[in-house]
């Protein structure tokens, strides 16, 4: 298997990453479907805590975050409960964008979602992308 560490450049942000956590980020640095109204924006760290954690890999999971949905579906832009410090305004989770994002690509850390905001994106994603944590009938 390819090690993904290797030829890495840059600092990469390597303690204190956690599930949840919030961070402002370049818009340019993710993939969109429509061009970004802003220069920046915030996402929310998901993925396995150990890779999390490990300061050698260089990616981590993020679900991108918006204050302008498209599709008025709270599986697909999943609303912020205004009571979540690390936003400043309504926003959305923008699951369906979720994606891998370089570390080096983060920038300052806003605060970190409550379990109950977490758990409710977590559901939307497994739902988005598609994953059955049961057997299906079939099997």
């Amino acid at each position: 298997m390819r090690d993904l560490r290797a030829g890495l450049t840059g600092a990469l942000k390597t303690s204190g990453l956690a599930r949840g956590d919030v961070h402002i980020i370049q818009s340019s640095a993710l993939q969109w479907t429509k061009p970004p109204l802003a220069e920046t924006h915030r996402v929310i760290l998901l993925g396995s805590p150990g890779l999390l954690q490990d300061p050698g890999f260089p990616l981590v999971q993020v679900v991108p975050c918006t204050t302008h949905p498209l599709y008025r579906d709270d599986t697909l832009e999943v609303p912020i409960p205004e009571t979540e410090s690390a936003f400043t305004k309504g926003s959305y989770a923008i699951t369906y964008l979720i994606q891998p994002l370089r570390r080096t690509d983060l920038g300052e850390r806003t605060g970190t979602l409550t379990a109950q905001t977490l758990e409710i994106i977590d559901a939307a994603v497994v739902e988005v992308v598609g994953i059955s944590l049961t057997p299906s009938a079939t099997e």
